[in-house]
């Protein structure tokens, strides 16, 4: 069961890897709770004592954080990525601002009433 469950980390992993590929970030972050679940889980049956795990678990264990350190670096590159473009598009909004069309006003500001 123990075995398996790691195992379904290790798979879980990697399907993030892919999910980042495609740009699908609700794709990762469901199998980042899938994850996590898997995590408790395995806390719950070594009694949070690592020691309870055998030399294999902890290989695919490694593999597990090789896989995920990769992930998280890649989700950051991305989050960068997408914080440069929303500032792009916040300073582009702005410059539309100041050259928008002056002359675009109601006739009612521009009209005076002469009572001679």
């Amino acid at each position: 069961m123990k075995k398996d469950l790691i195992n379904e980390m290790l798979r879980l992993t990697k399907l993030q890897t892919a999910a980042l590929e495609d740009d699908n970030i609700d794709e990762f972050t469901s199998l980042m709770e899938k994850k996590q679940i898997c995590i408790d889980k395995i806390n719950e049956m070594t009694n949070n004592n690592p020691a309870v795990l055998d030399e294999d678990d902890r290989v695919i264990l490694l593999q597990t954080v090789e896989v995920d350190k990769k992930n998280r670096e890649e989700f950051n590159t991305q989050f960068e990525e997408v914080k440069l473009q929303l500032r792009k598009i916040r300073s582009l909004k702005k410059r539309d601002a100041f050259y928008s069309n002056p002359y675009d006003v109601s006739a009612e500001e521009g009209m005076f009433i002469d009572k001679k």
